[in-house]
């Protein structure tokens, strides 16, 4: 779980360096179309607690948030945060 925070970390960093230096959308590399989006998986979680809380984290620095739920088998379920 430390590793994941710690890659959490260095992906926000980037990504806040890329909106800060750049006026390109976020994400989006230079030969995109406008109607194209692009998603950033920034976690995976069994427990949906983790999921919200990063949710939470990310919205506080302005940026978009979704969760979706993945079953593995019958009793695995990922919560995934885009």
């Amino acid at each position: 779980m430390k590793r994941l925070y710690c890659y959490f970390k260095m992906v926000m960093v980037l990504i806040s360096f890329f909106c800060l230096s750049s006026s390109l959308p976020l994400v989006a590399p230079l030969f995109a179309l406008e109607k194209h989006h692009y998603y950033l998986q920034v976690g995976s979680f069994r427990v949906q607690n983790n999921a919200l809380r990063l949710k939470e984290e990310i919205q506080t620095k302005g940026l978009q948030v979704i969760i979706k739920e993945k079953r593995l088998s019958t009793k695995d379920l990922l919560h995934q945060v885009f």
